[in-house]
């Protein structure tokens, strides 16, 4: 194979890559920690749109960093996300050295405040295409939602949790209209959840809601975890016939 043509083969296979693997950066909150309940194992009835839900945020990753005691609920989710085929998850500290091999990191409940260097870390991290999701909770966790508001802050989120707005007491089954439409939200069909807090969502997209049409669950960034099909073949064939032109001048 000559030299031009070998650099014909790396360029198809660089944008063969991006098309099937798009960059991308999303940072999630939830201001419901009993999401996770609805896990395999977890506290409440297992629910298949809770499982749907954190496949869909793991977005085809294989890599967790899990961060926080989450009352409880850090390691139902460990366990989960190790249960599925092809993936790893761990729980650590937040550090460049534990998120340098993953890509997706959960805070559950920060049981102290984010230092510089955590913030530093995260924002590289974001930066760098890993994905976030922040997870908080009603109004008894006050001093973990100012935790994480003031992460979403640093990192430039226009998300925050709302003090004192617990409602939806008991557990709750989000359907229909109190799902929003996202990839994120693809094949949920129902969502296990108890007693959130709301959250406010200047910039973000609403992804579960509560009876009263609080939103409890959302999302912002670039989402493109799932290539889309015309896109893609469109991408395919121009690879293609770039090929067969650097073919037919090497001819």
């Amino acid at each position: 194979m000559t030299k031009f043509m070998r650099i014909a083969s790396l360029i198809f296979a660089l944008l063969v890559a991006a098309a099937v693997n798009p960059a991308h950066a999303i940072l999630v909150l939830s201001a419901d920690v009993n999401i996770v309940d609805g896990l395999p194992g977890g506290a409440g009835t297992t629910t298949a749109g809770n499982a749907t839900f954190f496949q869909n945020i793991l977005g085809g990753n294989n890599s967790v960093l899990l961060h926080g005691p989450g009352f409880g609920r850090t390691t139902v989710l460990n366990s989960y996300f190790n249960s599925l085929s092809g993936v790893s998850s761990s729980i650590g500290a937040i550090s460049a050295a534990n998120l340098s091999g993953a890509d997706l990191l959960v805070s559950l409940l920060p049981s102290s405040a984010y230092s510089a260097s955590e913030l530093a870390d995260m924002n590289a991290f974001l930066s760098g295409g890993g994905d976030i999701m922040f997870v908080g909770e009603n109004s008894n966790f006050a001093s973990e939602n100012t935790r994480i508001n003031t992460a979403l802050a640093a990192l430039g989120s226009t998300m925050s949790i709302i003090p004192g707005t617990l409602f939806d007491a008991g557990y709750q089954t989000a359907v229909g209209s109190q799902i929003g439409s996202h990839p994120l939200t693809a094949g949920v069909a129902s969502l296990l959840y108890a007693a959130p807090s709301e959250i406010i969502v200047a910039g973000g997209t609403t992804l579960f809601s509560g009876t009263g049409r609080q939103p409890f669950v959302a999302v912002e960034g670039v989402f493109a975890s799932v290539p889309d099909t015309g896109s893609t073949l469109t991408l395919l064939s121009l690879c293609l016939g770039f090929l067969a032109f650097a073919r037919r001048l090497r001819s």
